[in-house]
């Protein structure tokens, strides 16, 4: 049985790539439409962005962006996390020009527990996380678009 979980989602913005691009990367911006988080700070830019993130549930993790292609795609590794179901992570944004908008896409990987309960919750987990996925981007697309 797996402890991963892989989401891959795309949505239709009509906005350039470089306005989502900023939109989606201003980190001051992120508690406003994606519900898992209550806060991000960026803790270092250079060589490449540092990011502590806290969820509304109280757990934190560290991002470091391991690529900042604007206005084409990022990547980022979970370096650290003390979620109690999670290990670790990334992902990979894209944002791709498409008759005169964004096609947006995420693709992101969760490390759940090495843990029995973590592995029977697989499942459960995968739902929740493209649940969240989707309504995060509708969130920036009707917030882009309005």
């Amino acid at each position: 049985m797996s402890n991963t979980v892989t989401i891959k989602h795309s949505i239709f913005i009509a906005r350039s790539p470089e306005e989502v691009y900023d939109f989606t990367q201003d980190f001051d911006k992120r508690p406003l439409w994606d519900r898992l988080v209550k806060n991000a700070t960026v803790l270092e830019t250079e060589p490449t962005r540092l990011v502590k993130m806290t969820a509304k549930d109280g757990s934190e993790m560290t991002i470091r962006y391991k690529l900042e292609r604007r206005p084409e795609k990022t990547s980022l590794a979970i370096l650290e996390t003390n979620s109690q179901m999670m290990d670790g992570g990334g992902g990979s944004w894209q944002y791709e020009a498409q008759d005169g908008g964004t096609l947006w896409t995420q693709v992101n990987t969760v490390i759940l527990k090495d843990a029995i309960w973590a592995k029977l919750m697989q499942p459960v987990a995968t739902k929740y996380f493209k649940d969240k996925t989707i309504q995060a981007m509708e969130k920036v697309k009707e917030m882009m678009e309005e």
